[in-house]
C-alpha cells in the first residue's frame, strides 16, 4: 500500500472515531452554578463567577530569639459577567461548570404519562439533584444528570434535560492585587540568659545534670524550673533550684573548700 493510501485510511479512521464518540455521548463531571425552577415562563440568566489563584513570596531572617519575614501576595483572578439567555422557559434550568471553563444550560420541563384510552393524564416535575457536584452524560442536546441517592456510593438516580446553550468561557475582567504584608516578627520560644560565676574561678557548670561550660559563662535556658550545680575538685558542691520566665539572670556560687575532697 503507497504512502498516500497509508494517510487517507487514517484520516477516514480518526473521522470514524470521532462519529463514535459523538454518536456514544460524553460523560464528565459537573457543578452546579445557579439553579432556577418554576412551572411559569420565565427569561433565564447565567449567573457571574470568580475564579483566582495566589501566588506568595515570602523571605525570613532567623534570630536567637526571633524570626522577621517580609514578602508580596499576588492574586490573579478572571470574572465572568453574567449573560443573559434569550429563552422563556419553564421547568427546572440549571448552568453547569464543565471541568474546561464553559458553562452548559440544560432545562427539564414537566414530565407526562400516557394512559391507554385517557391520553396523558399524569404530569410530574423533572427529578433535581440535591447535590450540585455530579456526572452528565451529554449525548446530542440531551444531558442526562446522574446523582448519587444512598449512602452507600451504589445508588444514583437520573433525569434527562434538554441542552439549551453551551457558553464559552468568557473571562471579562481581570483582578491582579498585589498586597505587600508589613514585615512581622514572629518570636521563636521565650529563652533566658542564665550568667553562672563563682568565687573559684573554672568551676564546672551543669544544669540539669548536663555539663555546660565553666565559670564564669552565660548560656541559654529554657523557661521552667532548673537543677543549677556549681562544682570544683576540693570545693563541697554548690546547688541551687532556679525557675526562670525570660531575661537575663546572674548567679554567682560561693565554693567552700572540703578538705575530705582534697
Amino acid at each position: 500500500m503507497d504512502k498516500f493510501n497509508w494517510i487517507g485510511l487514517a484520516a477516514v479512521s480518526a473521522f470514524l472515531a470521532t462519529c463514535s464518540a459523538v454518536a456514544l455521548g460524553q460523560t464528565m463531571s459537573v457543578k452546579i452554578i445557579q439553579r432556577h425552577e418554576s412551572e411559569t415562563a420565565y427569561t433565564y440568566v447565567v449567573p457571574g463567577h470568580f475564579d483566582s489563584t495566589s501566588d506568595t513570596d515570602l523571605n525570613c531572617r532567623a534570630g536567637s530569639t526571633n524570626v522577621n519575614c517580609s514578602g508580596t501576595t499576588t492574586t490573579n483572578g478572571t470574572v465572568t459577567a453574567p449573560r443573559e439567555i434569550s429563552y422563556s422557559v419553564t421547568g427546572a434550568t440549571f448552568s453547569l461548570l464543565l471541568p474546561d471553563g464553559r458553562i452548559a444550560v440544560v432545562n427539564c420541563v414537566s414530565k407526562y404519562s400516557y394512559k391507554y384510552g385517557a391520553g396523558y393524564d399524569h404530569q410530574r416535575s423533572c427529578r433535581t439533584p440535591l447535590v450540585d457536584d455530579f456526572q452528565v452524560e451529554f449525548k446530542d442536546k440531551n444531558a442526562k444528570l446522574i446523582w448519587p441517592a444512598g449512602v452507600n456510593g451504589k445508588t444514583f438516580e437520573s433525569e434527562t434535560y434538554k441542552t439549551l446553550a453551551v457558553l464559552d468561557k468568557m473571562p471579562t475582567a481581570e483582578a491582579i492585587t498585589p498586597t505587600p504584608p508589613a514585615p512581622v516578627s514572629r518570636p521563636t520560644g521565650t529563652v533566658a540568659n542564665l550568667t553562672v560565676d563563682s568565687n573559684v574561678p573554672g568551676a564546672d557548670i551543669e544544669i540539669d545534670g548536663a555539663f555546660v561550660g565553666n565559670t564564669p559563662s552565660t548560656v541559654s535556658v529554657a523557661p521552667g524550673s532548673h537543677q543549677i550545680a556549681v562544682k570544683k575538685k576540693g570545693f563541697a558542691d554548690w546547688t541551687k533550684t532556679l525557675s526562670v520566665t525570660g531575661g537575663a539572670v546572674r548567679l554567682n556560687a560561693e565554693l567552700e573548700q572540703n578538705p575530705a575532697k582534697q
